[in-house]
């Protein structure tokens, strides 16, 4: 007697609207236009202001005719394909890498548009003029490198509000010293990497750990508010306008000066070894 196979197909009919998925390309179609517009002005702002047509490498990228008569982004333009410019996979521009490519120019302050930044590397170039407080836009950086050029002038405050900021280099400049409103936000709000090479210039390294740059003489950040030093304190003068609390270690052989206009707190902890040249005076910030 033969066997009957019978086979059932279950057809699984999937109701459909009309509306649009969370995370479809045409609900995002707006957010992503418009970090590519910004990016394409800021990029076109770069290459103009910083002589692009003589640039070193500058593959990819339109001339200085083609942005001058396109001062919006056209249709169709791909920025991943220009050198030193990554995008993320929306199209928007997160590393612009333009180092040692003979930008001779200033830096435009459209650059602070492109808000999805992670790196900055401007260096090893001819830029001029002073660094834009429109860079403290770039939420996202964590880089930013814009040593050895011709910039000059004071480091802009707004610096202080990149809370993703790793790494900050701008030694090899004309920068002028700093000073403590200028610097208050970068000296409590961020955390350079210190370069083992970093080339003086005009005095201050702008490369280095902030509470290096601002408390110790790497940079003249001489008024700063209140200091809170820890770990290995290190030969050199520390000043604050108020106050200075201390609770690391003071190795043999160092020099150490504590200078604050109001108070100075040893914690249980400080300690100061054999050999070592300390004093702690109520003293005016910056005399």
């Amino acid at each position: 007697m033969g066997m009957i196979i019978y086979t059932f197909t279950f057809l699984l009919s999937w109701g459909t609207t009309s509306s649009v998925m969370p995370n479809s390309p045409e609900n995002d179609f707006t957010e992503h236009t418009l970090c590519q517009d910004d990016d394409y002005l800021a990029l076109r702002e770069l290459y103009l202001t910083t002589d692009g047509d003589n640039w070193t490498d500058r593959t990819g990228w339109p001339n200085a005719a083609f942005f001058n008569v396109n001062p919006t982004r056209p249709a169709g333009i791909d920025v991943d394909t220009w050198y030193g410019v990554n995008v993320d996979f929306n199209g928007c521009v997160t590393e612009l890498l333009l180092f040692t490519n003979n930008l001779n120019g200033t830096i435009p302050p459209e650059i602070g548009l492109m808000t999805n930044l992670i790196s900055l590397h401007l260096y090893n170039n001819q830029l001029s003029g002073s660094i834009p407080a429109e860079l403290g836009n770039l939420i996202n950086l964590e880089s930013l490198r814009l040593n050895t050029n011709q910039l000059s002038g004071y480091i802009p405050p707004e610096l202080g509000d990149l809370f993703n900021l790793e790494t900050l280099r701008l030694y090899n400049n004309q920068l002028s010293d700093c000073y403590d409103e200028n610097l208050m936000n970068l000296c409590t709000q961020l955390e350079a990497i210190s370069s083992s090479n970093a080339a003086i210039s005009n005095g201050n390294t702008f490369d280095a750990s902030w509470e290096d740059f601002c408390n110790n003489g790497t940079g003249e950040c001489l008024c700063t508010i209140s200091l809170s030093l820890t770990g290995t304190i290190s030969s050199n003068t520390y000043q604050a306008g108020n106050e200075i609390t201390a609770d690391g270690i003071i190795p043999a052989g160092q020099k150490v000066q504590f200078k604050a206009g109001q108070t100075i707190l040893l914690d249980n902890d400080f300690t100061v070894e054999s050999f070592v040249d300390f004093s702690a005076e109520i003293e005016n910030c910056g005399n």
